[in-house]
């Protein structure tokens, strides 16, 4: 049986979820935790993933305490490695990284981080980098990313839905569109004022 006769296979995942619940919730947690270390995983795929293991609520909850103790762990031990290794200041990438982040505020760290197609990894390293305040960096992301699971929870769990009702479908397309279109104005006002 070739790659795909194995990845389109019911069972298949039948037995990979099996699997995957019993690490309670360790499981989950440490799952979406991982996305924010690898920026290539799909946090969207890892929300829909819970969702559809352990419901709405619960699914969320996971999602929710791996995302945030994940970009917080990356955010802290970026900070600690530049507390303790006085050279990383001097290189002038982080320099620029330092400059840039110094004119941006908790909202927009909030809207950043709010928004699921911001790369989580690179955010965290960015402040981590930074003077931002560790106890400001750490509150607004438990908000931002409760504010983002939640979209994507309600996103994932309407699908059926959306199937039934096709103007549901086009109303949450629009909103994602939206989302994603905010997300890139974001990033590139971020690498304009990196380039100041």
């Amino acid at each position: 049986m070739g790659f795909w006769e194995v990845f389109t296979d019911v069972n298949f995942w039948m037995m990979v979820i099996s699997e995957f619940q019993k690490f309670g919730p360790f499981g989950p947690i440490l799952l979406a935790a991982s996305e924010s270390l690898f920026s290539f995983l799909p946090f969207i795929a890892i929300v829909a993933f819970h969702v559809g293991i352990y419901g709405e609520i619960m699914g969320f909850i996971y999602s929710w305490i791996g995302t945030t103790i994940g970009s917080a762990a990356v955010f802290l031990i970026i900070r600690f490695f530049c507390d303790h290794c006085f050279f990383l200041r001097r290189l002038s990438l982080i320099k620029r990284l330092r400059s840039a982040i110094s004119k941006q505020d908790r909202l927009d760290l909030f809207l950043m981080t709010a928004c699921a197609f911001m790369p989580s990894f690179f955010i965290n390293l960015a402040y981590g980098f930074s003077d931002f305040d560790k106890g400001a960096f750490i509150k607004t992301i438990i908000c931002s990313k409760a504010i983002m699971t939640a979209t994507l929870v309600i996103f994932g769990s309407s699908i059926k839905k959306a199937m039934e009702e096709p103007l549901f479908f086009l109303w949450s397309c629009c909103i994602f569109l939206i989302l994603y279109t905010a997300s890139k104005w974001i990033k590139k006002t971020l690498q304009v004022k990196t380039n100041e």
